[in-house]
């Protein structure tokens, strides 16, 4: 078989930056003053942006359904798949800029500190991040730590999947929907018969099942035609107005509507599905709603997502202590328009030198691992 005629979603660059900005609401608007909880505004950002932690379901079908796509796309040519060279792509897309800022929490802290002569804050023991394994750590030891290192317990999650899925689809790509049956079924068992208070943590791999399960199968579908993928293809425009209102009610009422303990084990189903289907919209309609990716400016700061997500966390935390140094109490104006902009601000700047300057020198290198030459 052909390589699939389609190699790039120029649209879904700036579905990563949707998903960086959901994140950035619940992490960019931040406080050491207690008095401002009780406001208004405060008030009105936790019932109407609670839905922050989706942009990882979103990001996760996103994820799922590109690395499927191209391990399939691969099979497809080539009749076989190359997994240490997959295995190698993913290193050098993840790793620098991931054991940069882990280098920075555990050389840079201790040495700051020992400079300012202050107490230095403790940090899990470094073994939790070599093996990409903090999620767990985060999860049912301790989650109390440096915060902008906290933040990589997602990445933690997603190179876990890249490692399994990766394997199970080089050794058992004929079982492929059989797989997504039982990772599904694992994941059903678990949330409704195993499921406590305390188990599974919102860090645990395990949540994130259905997100990887449906994108890798909406991979599946999309790239060998079936029947579904044909049914949806043939929707008409105002089905897809309707997803996204729709969408957009589940997550300004996701508070209400998730908080019904019956819908608890379906929840990542429902986003996946939702996330899916917008994944669709823009990556096999030729005349997307939006069409994303026309826009340069919005499709290069998803170029960019990732280092958005690794370097926000350690902008937030030095705004944050350095009000803390000077002893400012912080103001509705701060928390609400000030802070939010700077950190982005900020993000996006650090972000842009990170790509350019150092994530490059490593991304250049994937040619040399990858099948189509």
């Amino acid at each position: 078989m052909k390589q699939s005629s389609i190699s790039y979603f120029k649209n879904l660059d700036v579905l990563r930056l949707i998903c960086f900005i959901i994140i950035f609401c619940r992490h960019g608007f931040f406080t050491n003053n207690q008095l401002i909880e009780t406001t208004y505004l405060e008030s009105w950002r936790k019932q109407y942006f609670s839905f922050s932690s989706v942009g990882l379901d979103f990001f996760s079908v996103l994820s799922s359904f590109l690395i499927t796509w191209l391990i399939l796309n691969e099979y497809n040519t080539f009749k076989e798949f190359n997994l240490k060279n997959f295995y190698i792509r993913r290193i050098l897309r993840i790793w620098p800029l991931y054991f940069l800022i882990v280098a920075i929490a555990y050389i840079g802290i201790p040495l700051i500190s020992s400079f300012l002569n202050t107490e230095s804050p403790s940090l899990p023991p470094i073994g939790w991040f070599l093996t990409f394994t903090s999620n767990y750590y985060a999860g049912y030891i301790n989650e109390n730590f440096v915060f902008f290192l906290l933040f990589l317990w997602f990445i933690a999650v997603e190179e876990q999947f890249y490692l399994v899925w990766g394997f199970l689809l080089k050794y058992f790509n004929n079982y492929f929907e059989h797989l997504c049956i039982l990772l599904l079924a694992i994941y059903f068992v678990i949330a409704s018969f195993f499921s406590t208070p305390t188990f599974p943590s919102f860090y645990d791999t395990i949540n994130y099942i259905p997100n990887f399960v449906i994108g890798a199968y909406l991979a599946k579908i999309s790239i060998t035609k079936t029947n579904l993928f044909t049914k949806i293809e043939a929707m008409k425009p105002n089905f897809w107005i309707i997803l996204y209102l729709f969408t957009l009610g589940i997550l300004i009422f996701y508070n209400r509507i998730f908080s019904l303990h019956f819908l608890e084990p379906l929840k990542h189903i429902i986003l996946s599905i939702l996330f899916a289907l917008i994944i669709f919209e823009n990556s096999f309609r030729s005349k997307s709603l939006f069409a994303f990716g026309e826009n340069k400016l919005l499709s290069y700061l998803g170029k960019i997502s990732f280092g958005l997500y690794c370097w926000h966390g350690l902008i937030i935390t030095l705004i944050k202590k350095g009000m803390d140094k000077i002893g400012h109490i912080d103001t509705e104006l701060d928390v609400f328009v000030f802070y939010p902009i700077i950190s982005l601000v900020l993000t996006v700047g650090i972000s842009i030198l990170s790509f350019e300057l150092f994530e490059k020198r490593f991304l250049k290198l994937k040619q040399y691992f990858s099948a189509f030459k």
